[in-house]
Order: structure tokens, then C-alpha cells, then sequence
């Protein structure tokens, strides 16, 4: 009875250990980088207008993407580069949430992207890197086609293009920008419409990963 008690208790431990290998062969337990990287958006103001074009331009020469981690540019040969861009409506007044599309967009060549609406966001999810020889680079142009505010933002991921597709590295975006109109947004009349100024958004415009901008 013993002998069984121990070889339960030893063939529990080595399952226990093979499965936490696995888990580690899949999810790595801390990231080796976290990169970050400047986005372009041209023309850059406040106020647009319904059917006016933004385009997002990201561009890391020579596949030397900065690492914060060890504060230097990584040389990362064969990278798929997420980036996702989102529009968020904000405010309108009346606030009228109806899961309309509120921007469409435009793709430079040799880029894979999926986009989607759900209730007052319109988000394009991109794939760029694989493809491309001595450069990463990015254009996307976005279309508004609803009138209101809303915040623009970026985020995605590095991963290499023939890797476990769990392995992957956090990508930080921030806009080229000096304003994002933070101040903008947080003196929007919420109450008028029974709502208020999301954290979230404030803490992405103010790190700069969003921007606010007006359509009419």
C-alpha cells in the first residue's frame, strides 16, 4: 500500500512538472523585450469633417525597433507586427450608440487586416512585417463617415513570422504628436448627455497612444 501511495505521489509530480514545461514552452514568464514605437498621423488637427482621410504612418528603418527593457533598438529580422487601430465614438450629443460603421479604411500594399463594429467602436486589426525586406512600414488611411468626437487609438505586438504564435512581444505605440487634445475631451459636456470622461481614454491621450480629434 505504501509502494502505491508513493508511486501515485511521484507520478502526480511528474505530471504536474511536464505540464508546467508545457505551459512554459508556450507562454514565456516574462517578456525579453517591450518595444515601442513613434506613429506618423498626417494631416493633424482638431476639426475634420465627414469623408475627410487621416493616414497613420509607422516606420522602423532597418528592423531596429527600441526596446525599453534595455533602453537600445533591437535588430528583429522577420517580425510580424501587429498594429490596431481603433475609433471610439465619445461624444455626440445626442449620444446615440446604433453599431453604425465609423470609419472605413485604406491599406497600403501587402498588408492583412480585419476590421469590425462593435456598438461605438470601428477597429481594424493589421498584420505587416513578413513581407517586407529591409524595412517595416506601415499606411493606413482613415475615413471618417459619422459625425462626432472620438479617440483614435493604436496598439500591437511583435512576434516572428514562422514562431509559436503564443510567443509574442507588447508593442507600444505613440503618436508623433505634441497635443492629442486631452484638455479638449476632458472639458466635453458629459452631463449633458449622462455620461462621463472615460480614465481610460484620459490615461491613453495623456501617454499619448490616442488622440481626440472633432468630426463634423
Amino acid at each position: 500500500m505504501k509502494t502505491f501511495k508513493l508511486l501515485f505521489v511521484l507520478s502526480l509530480i511528474a505530471i504536474t512538472t511536464m505540464f508546467a514545461k508545457c505551459r512554459k514552452d508556450i507562454y514565456p514568464p516574462d517578456y525579453q523585450y517591450y518595444f515601442k514605437q513613434p506613429a506618423d498621423i498626417t494631416p493633424y488637427q482638431l476639426d475634420y469633417n465627414k469623408g475627410d482621410t487621416i493616414w497613420v504612418h509607422v516606420h522602423i528603418p532597418g528592423k531596429y525597433i527600441y526596446d525599453t527593457l534595455s533602453k537600445q533598438k533591437i535588430f528583429y529580422d522577420s517580425a510580424r507586427i501587429a498594429a490596431n487601430i481603433n475609433v471610439q465614438l465619445v461624444y455626440n450629443n445626442p449620444f446615440i450608440v446604433n453599431g453604425a460603421k465609423l470609419a472605413n479604411f485604406v491599406y497600403s500594399p501587402g498588408i492583412s487586416a480585419n476590421e469590425t463594429t462593435n456598438e461605438n467602436f470601428t477597429s481594424s486589426s493589421i498584420s505587416f512585417g513578413c513581407s517586407q525586406a529591409t524595412d517595416y512600414d506601415l499606411s493606413v488611411g482613415v475615413i471618417f463617415t459619422e459625425a462626432g468626437v472620438f479617440a483614435i487609438s493604436l496598439n500591437g505586438s511583435v512576434q516572428k513570422c514562422t514562431n509559436n504564435p503564443y510567443v509574442f512581444y507588447p508593442l507600444l505605440y505613440y503618436f508623433n504628436v505634441t497635443d492629442t487634445h486631452a484638455d479638449y475631451y476632458r472639458q466635453l459636456p458629459f452631463d449633458d448627455i449622462s455620461q462621463q470622461a472615460d480614465f481610460n481614454i484620459i490615461k491613453a491621450l495623456d501617454a499619448k497612444s490616442a488622440i481626440c480629434v472633432n468630426v463634423q
